[in-house]
């Protein structure tokens, strides 16, 4: 029996997302991506400039002041990373395996590689509810 090919067992999952985005234009959509680009880009305009704010000021402090900022910027840097490596990590490994539909994927007679690299590049590749 010859096993499908990697993207016939993603073909409705592409299909589904490409439907949902014909739909999503055909609402007009594209308010919504205008909303959420402009709140985000404030979001970030307003933190950069506190940081900017505290940095200068750090900078100015005598003897340790080149120090300071750097260490505190390469400790949130690595904290902010950390966390998000965890985060994924932890969702990674649920949504795989924890999935409703792996013990019908897994009944199926696909080969187990095939059937992993599709479930990875269907959590991996397409934006989430796709």
């Amino acid at each position: 029996m010859k096993q499908p090919s990697l993207w016939h067992v993603l073909q409705p999952k592409w299909r589904t997302a490409l439907q949902r985005m014909r739909e999503e234009r055909d609402r007009g959509g594209r308010g919504k991506l205008v909303v959420l680009t402009v709140v985000g880009a404030l979001f970030w305009l307003a933190v950069f400039g506190v940081l900017y704010v505290i940095l200068k000021y750090l900078r100015g402090v005598e003897e340790l002041g080149a120090l300071i900022p750097n260490k505190i910027l390469g400790l949130v840097l690595l904290s902010f990373i950390s966390i998000l490596v965890l985060s994924n990590v932890i969702t990674a490994l649920s949504s795989f395996f924890l999935a409703k539909d792996l013990d019908l994927l897994v009944s199926a007679p696909v080969d187990w590689l095939r059937l992993y690299l599709a479930s990875w590049a269907r959590r991996c590749c397409t934006p989430r509810g796709w």
